[in-house]
């Protein structure tokens, strides 16, 4: 087993937790891409696959894979050649990155994960830790992904990557037990209560009320900063 993972830099530089997590990977080369580019980056990571390199994982830099990822993704890749992490939306309402229907459009939810009892095949699932095998671009037009397809105003390069990609016999699979953290933003708010609040964004930019996070000031030690 040997491939590439691809890490888009258009963010900035991989978060600590993902750089530990990819120091420790032996089985891969790292090729990071820079750019906002989405589609192009992807395609440039594909067309620099080396001949004995067998797959590609994608891992966006907000992203942290779990310690065993990309063997687990690799052994469900076995089955049809695309396995993704489940990793949950950085915005409200945090559902999971996997397409659950088209018509209504609707997404997984973390509940969902619960009812899985293995890998699950999915309309789509989000790029952000997704391991591809070499097989899939072959049989596959370049290029592999593409924006604006979907709808002209979307990126939505995943989600056509997948419907394309399942056509040609390669449907997507959703690994439950592979759960990979996404960093996301917050302002907190010192709250009334004594509690931390929390206004998390969301899809049309920040949310208007405030949840509080499930702990006190007085039930742990607080680190500013």
């Amino acid at each position: 087993m040997r491939g590439v993972i691809g890490v888009l830099t258009g963010k900035g530089p991989a978060c600590d937790e993902l750089q530990n997590w990819l120091d420790r990977q032996s089985d891969a080369r790292v090729h990071r891409i820079p750019g906002n580019q989405i589609a192009w980056q992807r395609n440039e990571v594909v067309r620099g696959l080396e001949a004995d390199e067998d797959f590609v994982l994608f891992v966006d830099n907000d992203c942290v894979p779990p310690a065993e990822a990309l063997q687990h993704l690799f052994s469900v890749s076995m089955v049809s050649g695309i396995a993704a992490g489940a990793c949950l939306e950085r915005v409200l309402p945090f559902d999971i990155c996997a397409v659950k229907s088209l018509e209504p459009y609707s997404r997984y939810t973390p509940a969902d994960l619960r009812t899985m009892t293995g890998a699950t095949p999915v309309i789509a699932a989000g790029t952000g830790c997704m391991l591809i095998r070499r097989d899939v671009f072959h049989d596959l037009r370049p290029p592999w992904f593409r924006c604006g397809q979907i709808h002209p105003e979307l990126l939505a390069e995943d989600l056509d990557f997948c419907l394309r990609a399942a056509e040609v016999g390669h449907p997507t699979y959703l690994v439950p037990s592979v759960k990979v953290g996404h960093r996301t933003d917050v302002i907190l708010w010192p709250g009334d209560d004594g509690a931390r609040w929390a206004q998390w964004p969301e899809q049309r930019g920040r949310a208007l009320y405030r949840t509080p996070l499930p702990m006190t000031f007085d039930e742990r030690e607080t680190h500013v900063g």
